[in-house]
């Protein structure tokens, strides 16, 4: 029937709007296909760079840590990082242990708080070593005293300083202990849905293993998120390029090494005669006159001149000069 057959025109726009349908269904294919799927359980707040800036850090960290308690127990230690992933609270908190030790601490002028733990038995063994012991203590059962309590926090100390140490040169912080606790059943440093850094430590101490892990809620990194790349982290902390030792680190060790100073008012030979008849108010003259400097030795070795004098209520010396070094040798 004439009404039945469709003129070219209407073929036309028929096939050319099949085609507009088909290239539209394509285009959503294409849209979806790079769609990928986000898990709201494990977020990720930080970028990789991020997190490979925040494993630059915890590695002079572990460094700091290693160094500091192998100075403490007198014994080698070693503390390794072994790895840096984003998680939240809630998943943290429920693979602790039921008794652990849990370093809660802060970080001012970050907000919020962050927890360092790590098992009770190692933190005695490490407690029963600094007490002069030989490392070598029974597993602990009972209630900690609250002796035991400030010695703990005596050994979180070292945590706190290295962590302090090994953020001065990106972010000035000072971390701060807050309290111990020992046991995660309550411990509620954020809300159970908080996106966190979880970073794990390997530490070796007396012949002993342990897992050290670290948690940092995503609040209190926040602040200085944008802070966080390799570029900082490098500019701010120098190293030596032939031996890859922190230069600046290792100076800051250095500038707390003691040595010892001594300012010699003189010096004379007796024969060993004389020595043994000294009295009180004998007077034993010295080689030089009462105005003359004081060498100041510094490890035994000559170093400066000074003047005595009077430095508030005690006794000082004023350095004048080095001592020129064909008289040092």
């Amino acid at each position: 029937m004439p009404e039945d057959i469709l003129s070219q025109n209407v073929i036309d726009s028929l096939l050319a709007q099949a085609m507009g349908e088909s290239e539209a269904a394509g285009a959503v294919k294409e849209r979806f296909r790079s769609i990928r799927a986000y898990d709201f359980r494990h977020p990720s707040k930080l970028s990789k760079e991020q997190l490979r800036a925040i494993q630059l850090v915890f590695e002079s960290f572990a460094r700091s840590v290693t160094h500091n308690l192998s100075t403490m127990m007198r014994s080698t230690s070693h503390v390794a990082l072994v790895s840096v992933q984003q998680a939240v609270f809630d998943e943290y908190a429920r693979g602790l242990p039921a008794t652990t030790l849990l370093n809660i601490f802060s970080a001012p002028p970050l907000p919020g708080t962050l927890v360092l733990e790590y098992d009770l038995d190692t933190a005695f063994v490490m407690l029963d070593r600094v007490l002069g012991g030989t490392g070598v203590a029974a597993t602990h059962s009972g209630e900690v005293t609250d002796i035991e309590d400030e010695l703990l926090q005596s050994i979180s100390g070292l945590f706190m300083a290295a962590f302090s140490e090994s953020w001065q040169h990106i972010v000035p912080l000072q971390a701060r202990l807050l309290r111990l606790e020992y046991s995660a059943r309550f411990l509620q440093i954020a809300p159970v849905n908080e996106p966190v850094v979880l970073l794990l430590f390997d530490l070796r101490v007396l012949n002993r293993q342990t897992t050290v892990s670290l948690c940092i809620p995503y609040s209190v990194l926040e602040p200085i998120a944008a802070e966080l790349n390799v570029q900082t982290v490098y500019a701010a902390g120098p190293k030596d390029a032939e031996s890859g030792v922190d230069t600046s680190e290792v100076q800051q060790r250095l500038q707390r090494v003691t040595v010892p100073v001594t300012a010699m008012l003189g010096s004379t030979d007796l024969p060993l005669g004389d020595v043994i008849n000294l009295e009180v108010n004998d007077v034993i003259r010295l080689d030089g006159f009462a105005n003359d400097p004081l060498i100041v030795a510094v490890n035994k070795k000559p170093t400066f001149f000074a003047r005595p004098g009077m430095a508030r209520l005690g006794i000082g010396v004023q350095i004048l000069g080095v001592m020129p070094d064909e008289i040092t040798q």
